[in-house]
């Protein structure tokens, strides 16, 4: 069993589920949670990059996320900010379950060997881009080592908000 300390950002797929109360002129009450993906990610552990994402007006197509986590030998937790293109900010609050031989399905690139699978999700919690606050997360990664810590999105599993 591998007993590690692996510092993970799992920003993967953010499932809207629901709406936001807003104060909105004109007396609307509330307004959907926007979805957006991203459809890659790529990282140290620490701070990751993500690109290819949609709702352009809120991620201007990729952006910056860096996490705080607490992290065990069989699971990770922890608060992660995104810094948008666009300038905008999203919080996500985050668990994520660490899978290790044979349940971890990631193949590692060369000079690399598999450290964990990582399944989180979570909520988004806050940050500049409003539209996307309140919607669900849940992401796959792939974590591996080599001359560092390499973070990779799950081959062919976009990253949504």
């Amino acid at each position: 069993m591998r007993n590690r300390s692996v510092r993970l950002i799992a920003c993967g797929a953010l499932v809207s589920a629901g709406s936001l109360a807003v104060a909105l002129p004109g007396g609307m009450a509330s307004a959907k949670v926007v979805k957006a993906s991203c459809t890659a990610e790529t990282g140290n552990g620490t701070t990751e990059t993500l690109s290819g994402c949609t709702d352009s007006a809120d991620t201007g197509g990729g952006g910056t996320a860096t996490s705080v986590q607490v992290t065990g030998t069989t699971s990770v937790s922890g608060t992660e900010t995104i810094h948008w293109t666009s300038g905008k900010t999203t919080v996500i609050t985050f668990t994520g379950a660490l899978k290790g031989g044979k349940a971890d399905k990631c193949t590692p690139p060369a000079g690399h060997a598999n450290v964990y699978e990582v399944k989180s999700k979570g909520t988004v919690t806050g940050g500049t881009a409003s539209a996307l606050q309140g919607g669900k997360f849940s992401a796959t990664v792939c974590a591996y080592n080599g001359s560092g810590l390499l973070v990779v999105n799950f081959p062919g599993k976009p990253i949504k908000l």
